[in-house]
């Protein structure tokens, strides 16, 4: 049941945004009472709380970078995987991005959000650190920062310009600038 409750929160998500998520909603659209909502979940809050840390999972669980030569090849594995969870899994990154747009504008969403991401984005600059053990924390930090702005930016393209041809090859010449760069600074 509680799965049940989490796949129709995402497609109320996905299809109409995080205003349309309410009890009454959810609870009708699942097929169930509101008390056995509230059984599974303390509340509305709950629920959003555990369907954004099972949207973000997929996003923020890196490959191990031992598994890989060099950051070009973890890299193509990466977006490689976005790309599939783009084309696979629509509804879900929409519901993602419904609830980073409440984020703007609603600071305990934006709380929630930003603590999954910290951590994604910590877990990423250990990954990065890997292949270049001797650069600077600094030039590792921001180039996790670019990467995730990007990737943010590039999810959009797919769903507003809707061209993954586009998309694809954006990213392989993002990444390959990104790699031409931190090799520039490490033979300085």
């Amino acid at each position: 049941m509680r799965e049940r409750i989490i796949g129709v929160s995402v497609t109320i998500l996905g299809r109409e945004g995080f205003s349309a998520l309410t009890v009454g909603r959810l609870s009708q659209e699942a097929g169930i009472s509101k008390g056995a909502l509230y059984h599974h979940f303390s509340g509305l809050n709950d629920v959003r709380r555990v369907v954004l840390a099972s949207l973000l999972a997929p996003f923020i669980s890196p490959d191990r970078p031992e598994d890989y030569p060099d950051l070009e090849a973890y890299l193509t594995a990466i977006g490689e995987t976005l790309f599939q969870r783009l084309a696979d899994y629509s509804m879900e990154t929409k519901a993602l991005y419904a609830f980073v747009a409440q984020a703007l504008v609603d600071d305990a969403v934006k709380q929630e959000v930003q603590g999954l991401i910290r951590g994604s984005l910590a877990e990423y600059t250990v990954a990065v650190r890997h292949f270049y053990p001797t650069e600077s924390w600094e030039q590792v930090e921001a180039s996790v920062l670019i990467v995730d702005a990007y990737f943010c930016g590039l999810v959009f393209h797919w769903f507003l310009l809707d061209d993954e041809s586009a998309c694809r090859k954006g990213w392989e010449f993002f990444k390959g600038s990104l790699v031409n760069s931190l090799s520039e600074e490490l033979a300085q």
